[in-house]
C-alpha cells in the first residue's frame, strides 16, 4: 500500500449525513476528522518539552513548550487542552504556588492571563515530588466566551502530594474567543518561594 499525502487545509465544510472527512490541519499539521455533524476529532495539536526547567522563584515563569498551538478553526465547545508535568520541590517555601493559563502568539507572560490557578493550600517546608495535570474545557465560543480550568497534583502514590499544596478549579470571566487561530494556549506558573524543578512537560488539544 502506498503512502498518502494530502494537502494540508483548513477545516472542510462538513460532509453529507453518514459520511466523514479526514483532513490534515494547516496550522498544526495534525491529522483531523470531520463528522456529518461538523465537529472535529483528533488528537489536534501538542507540544513537548525533556529538558529540565527550574523556574525563578517568586516570579510567574512561562513554562518552556507549554503553548498549544490552536488550529486553522480556531476554539470550539468541547475542547479539552491539557498539561502534565513532573516537579520536584526542595524544602523551601511555605506560600500558594499560582498557575496562570495565557492565550497569545508571544508564548511568553506577555500573552493575555485567561484563567488564574491559586492552590487552595500552601506549600510544605518538605522535599516533596509529584506529577501535576492542569486541564481547560472550552464551555463556549462566542463574544462572552469561556473555558473551565483546573490543576491538580499528586505524588507517585496517588494521593495529593501535600508538599506542593492541593488542587483547584476556576471559570473564569468571559471573553472574545471567537478569532483565536494560531494563537497558543499555554502555561505559566509561579512557585512563589517554592524552589521547584520540572524534568518533562507534554501538552495537546483533544476534541
Amino acid at each position: 500500500m502506498g503512502t498518502w499525502t494530502p494537502d494540508n487545509q483548513t477545516a472542510p465544510v462538513t460532509p453529507a449525513a453518514g459520511k466523514s472527512k479526514v483532513w490534515v490541519d494547516s496550522t498544526t499539521k495534525k491529522l483531523a476528522v470531520t463528522d456529518d455533524g461538523g465537529i472535529r476529532h483528533g488528537q489536534l495539536s501538542k507540544n513537548f518539552s525533556t529538558a529540565s526547567q527550574s523556574p525563578a522563584v517568586s516570579t510567574d515563569v512561562y513554562l518552556t513548550n507549554s503553548g498549544i498551538l490552536i488550529p486553522s478553526f480556531g476554539m470550539e465547545a468541547g475542547q479539552r487542552y491539557s498539561w502534565v508535568f513532573t516537579a520536584t520541590k526542595t524544602a523551601t517555601g511555605t506560600t500558594a504556588y499560582v498557575a496562570t493559563l495565557r492565550l497569545g502568539v508571544n508564548q511568553s507572560v506577555a500573552d493575555t492571563a485567561r484563567a488564574t490557578l491559586t492552590a487552595p493550600q500552601v506549600q510544605s517546608n518538605v522535599v516533596s515530588h509529584a506529577i501535576f495535570f492542569v486541564e481547560v474545557l472550552v464551555r463556549n465560543v462566542s463574544a462572552t466566551g469561556q473555558l473551565i480550568a483546573a490543576i491538580n497534583c499528586a505524588s507517585n502514590q496517588g494521593t495529593t502530594a501535600a508538599g506542593f499544596g492541593g488542587g483547584v478549579v476556576n471559570v473564569p470571566a468571559t471573553f472574545d474567543n471567537t478569532a483565536v487561530a494560531g494563537q497558543y494556549l499555554g502555561l505559566s506558573i509561579n512557585t512563589q518561594a517554592g524552589a521547584w524543578t520540572i524534568d518533562a512537560l507534554y501538552a495537546k488539544l483533544e476534541s
